[in-house]
């Protein structure tokens, strides 16, 4: 029944998570904002109503429906962050540094596995966030759309090496500056959309 973050960690640095599991919350596992290198290592994120790790702010819930439009930038929630970054791409979501997620198993997840903010566009300053070594899938249980294994915004964040496989729709949503994705591989994406890329390894 929890709705609020499991995890939580605002303006706090250097905590370490490893070899544990987070199952069987109606909202989002972890929530990261702010603070500098916490990490969460081969940890298992599974049965998860909405996001399995949010790092940075989201914006309050629209009220009507839109594809786009501006809000109100919110704590522990993600909202319509997806919406509001249409008319506001330089949304600082405030997500700290060097936060990450290491040879992590993620699967069963209602509305995408990671929303990863971090960086500053006006000044193009990077925050050097990452997703590596993990195995994302079936991550869409709710969403089917727009709700990727890693949606990345910002600048100078980093999703290497992962095994990302049976999604809905994109295994890997962008939006940003600076943002590098290599040695990912990807399979077995796009199952239920018609206007993207069927298959992409590399």
């Amino acid at each position: 029944m929890l709705e609020e973050p499991m995890i939580l960690l605002s303006g706090v640095s250097n905590i370490s998570f490893q070899n544990i599991t987070l199952e069987n919350m109606r909202g989002m596992a972890v929530y990261i904002e702010k603070g500098d290198n916490n990490i969460f290592r081969n940890c298992t994120f599974r049965n998860i109503g909405m996001v399995g790790v949010v790092m940075g702010k989201g914006i309050e819930p629209f009220k009507v429906y839109q594809h786009d439009g501006t809000g109100k930038p919110v704590s522990r929630a993600l909202g319509s962050w997806h919406e509001h970054i249409y008319d506001n791409p330089s949304f600082d979501r405030e997500a700290g540094k060097h936060n990450g997620i290491v040879g992590c198993r993620m699967y069963n997840i209602g509305m995408g596995a990671i929303s990863l903010g971090g960086g500053n566009r006006k000044t193009l300053e990077a925050a050097g966030n990452y997703v590596v070594n993990c195995d994302i899938f079936d991550f869409n249980r709710l969403g089917k759309t727009y709700k990727a294994a890693v949606n990345v915004d910002g600048v100078g964040n980093r999703i290497a090496n992962n095994h990302i496989h049976h999604a809905d729709q994109a295994a890997i949503y962008i939006h940003g500056n600076n943002n590098l994705i290599e040695y990912n591989e990807i399979n077995n994406a796009c199952q239920t959309a018609e206007d993207m890329g069927r298959y992409l390894h590399g």
